[in-house]
């Protein structure tokens, strides 16, 4: 194992509860494959039984258009209990691949599922060294102020925005303990997101998820958006193919320009942006997501096969008119 990924695949496995008994695939690409090797060998030394799957391997040219039966079969001749995704984001994979994808491994299979999707070095070194126990503890106590609010309104460089919720719907406390079955999330953790019920207002996004974040990192000039309803009713941007791009994919689908997560990034340990959404996500502000609410985690009443993800800069936080955080900061938490 390189030596710099070492933490890092210490705390993937320790985020999944890798035990003995446990029976692990590991799902990988030609890109990620070292970061995917330092993971398998730290679930080596506990024993695990384990095996590896490299995606072009199994499918032959990326990106993948569906979820090949020939990867379907070798999984089930496995039969995992635990699974990871440790590849790169290639543009039209999502709605096809990925997500049918996680939905086998979680509802044939009741997976522990590790979602490492554009895992870097960077952060392997960064946001997965981190101190999960200190995330836990952090998660928590903002977990139990969301899951009791009403409206949030945010203001950032550039972005007001309103959001409402609805009680039936849930606030998911991604802690960095991914240890239930059928359990998933994004690796590195730290977030509290739901389904909004209704977001007004403008956000100017200096990161965009998918396969945005890794085309064009951040951004010199914000994408802006409009949103009424939970729906995008203007986009503007100086960077023309960005803004015919990001129209093109929220168009593609019914619910592809609806709201579908809001989320509070709660990994405080981290210095800055660094232009890798799986990461940047969890720095302390809020994100916005177009598409997927999460159904099966959130309880909302719809979905969408497209999911992605926008970042604002510098966020202030009101919660039913208290303020949770100033420029970027937590005003309820010590040393945040």
């Amino acid at each position: 194992m390189k030596e710099k990924f070492k933490k890092g695949a210490k705390n993937a496995v320790k985020c999944m509860n890798i035990k003995e008994k446990d029976k692990v695939v590991v799902i990988t690409d030609y890109e990620k494959e070292d970061i995917a090797d330092a993971v398998i060998e730290e679930i080596r030394s506990k024993k695990a039984e384990i095996l590896k799957i490299i995606i072009e391997e199994e499918v032959g040219k990326r990106p993948v258009k569906n979820f090949p039966d020939k990867l379907k079969e070798k999984i089930k001749k496995f039969k995992p209990n635990v699974s990871y995704y440790i590849a790169s984001a290639k543009k039209g994979e999502i709605g096809p691949f990925r997500q049918p994808l996680k939905g086998f491994l979680l509802e044939k299979f009741n997976c522990r599922h590790g979602h490492m999707v554009n895992i870097d070095e960077k952060i392997m070194m960064q946001g997965m060294s981190a101190d999960y126990d200190k995330v836990y503890k952090i998660n928590k106590h903002i977990h139990s102020i969301l899951k009791k609010a009403k409206q949030i309104k945010v203001e950032a460089i550039g972005t007001i925005l309103t959001a409402t919720f609805d009680k039936k719907v849930k606030w998911v406390n991604w802690n960095g303990r991914i240890y239930k079955q059928g359990g998933w999330g994004n690796l590195p953790d730290g977030e509290v997101f739901t389904c909004p019920k209704k977001v007004d207002g403008k956000i100017s996004a200096y990161l965009v998820g998918d396969y945005f974040s890794d085309k064009y990192r951040i951004l010199k000039s914000p994408l802006i958006l409009e949103i009424e309803n939970s729906r995008i009713t203007k986009i503007e941007s100086k960077n023309k193919k960005l803004k015919d791009e990001f129209t093109k994919y929220t168009k593609s689908e019914k619910n592809g320009n609806r709201v579908g997560e809001f989320s509070i990034g709660t990994l405080i340990g981290l210095k800055g942006f660094i232009g890798n959404m799986l990461q940047d996500e969890k720095f302390p502000g809020i994100h916005i997501a177009f598409g997927s609410p999460f159904p099966e985690l959130t309880k909302a009443s719809w979905n969408s096969p497209n999911h992605v993800d926008v970042l604002p800069k510098k966020c202030n936080i009101w919660v039913d008119g208290k303020q949770i955080m100033k420029n970027g900061k937590f005003t309820l938490l010590r040393n945040a």
